[in-house]
């Protein structure tokens, strides 16, 4: 298996990571402000 990543690829790749990270916080804090009722 090659791993060979441009830096476009690279780049691309990080900022999805990131973006999947930030929905995911967002999610978790929004739950978190749900649940005290």
């Amino acid at each position: 298996m090659l791993v060979e990543f441009t830096q476009f690829e690279k780049c691309y790749q990080s900022e999805h990571l990131l973006k999947e990270d930030l929905r995911y916080l967002l999610s978790l804090i929004y739950g978190t402000m749900k649940i005290p009722r």
